[in-house]
């Protein structure tokens, strides 16, 4: 949790530190690929090492990975321009009230963000009904759960390749409708159709659907978010997240128990289904904020 909580605020400055507007759309899918592959190729290798290595060096080599990662961003240019700037410094809670007040003036902004969020959010839910799924609906091995998983990895890198396309095209605002209703197709795939190969095209639209909507929310946020206050506004965001997860994870437990996993995707398609209507009613609000955010003409 405190990993999450420090990397994604961080991530996202330093981004807009090193990184003029006009590369965030290619940036943020290339970011995209880069993470699910290495999540598909870091799952894989932990599946084939964890009956032929122990397991402390499995983790001696994940917290490895991180100090390599350090070295390499060492060697970035980077210089800290938000250091340079006059603003004071803030408790956490002062942080949470700037952020706060920054997007609360800017309604329709917010509403857009938040609603393309829900996608995410169902995400961290469904990896709590997806295991209890396999084995209770399909009644099907673990494996099944694994190449759902690498399902889902795939559609994810394929947002991340059509993503920034997409978005030239048609604009950020667009695209995030578009992607949330394939992930809405994704979970009613789930809650309908208890079969293998279902299970395994419904993870490839939640995976692209999922990817896509955050392709598409980071390029709008990162555009108008100044940097000086990215880290506050993301705090606050942050805040929002884990309320409304914890919430979902709380409703899911419930109809797992009173029911099973298939209505509980049934209710997360009616939570996105609202956040889609929410971000509809936003998207032309956002759309004119920044040209940049609006599709660009196809050359001749």
């Amino acid at each position: 949790m405190l990993y999450y909580t420090l990397h994604f605020p961080a991530k996202a400055a330093f981004v807009q530190q090193i990184f003029e507007k006009r590369h965030y759309k290619q940036l943020i899918g290339l970011m995209e690929i880069q993470g699910q592959t290495a999540s598909m190729i870091s799952g894989g290798a932990a599946s084939m090492m964890l009956d032929r290595v122990p397991i402390h060096l499995i983790l001696f080599a994940d917290a490895a990975t991180y100090i390599i990662s350090f070295i390499v961003q060492s060697t970035i240019p980077y210089r800290a321009t938000h250091l340079e700037k006059d603003i004071p410094k803030e408790s956490m809670i002062a942080s949470i009230k700037t952020g706060l007040r920054w997007l609360r003036a800017r309604p329709r902004f917010t509403l857009f963000i938040i609603c393309t969020m829900a996608p995410f959010v169902a995400v961290m839910t469904g990896n709590y009904l997806f295991p209890i799924y396999v084995q209770n609906i399909l009644q099907a091995p673990a494996v099944v759960f694994g190449r759902g998983e690498i399902a889902f990895a795939f559609g994810a890198i394929l947002a991340g390749v059509l993503g920034p396309r997409l978005i030239n095209r048609y604009s950020a605002p667009n695209v995030a409708m578009v992607m949330m209703g394939i992930f809405i197709c994704g979970l009613i795939l789930l809650g309908s159709l208890k079969s293998v190969t279902a299970f395994y095209i419904a993870l490839v639209l939640v995976g692209l659907g999922g990817a896509g909507s955050r392709v598409s929310r980071s390029t709008v946020f990162y555009t108008e978010v100044p940097n000086e206050i990215m880290g506050r506004v993301n705090l606050t965001l942050s805040s929002v997240d884990r309320l409304l997860r914890t919430l979902l994870q709380f409703g899911a437990i419930y109809v797992v128990v009173k029911a099973d996993a298939a209505w509980a995707f049934i209710g997360l398609v009616l939570f996105v289904g609202i956040a889609l209507i929410g971000a509809f009613q936003a998207r032309h609000a956002v759309s004119a904020l920044d040209p940049s955010l609006h599709s660009e003409a196809p050359k001749a």
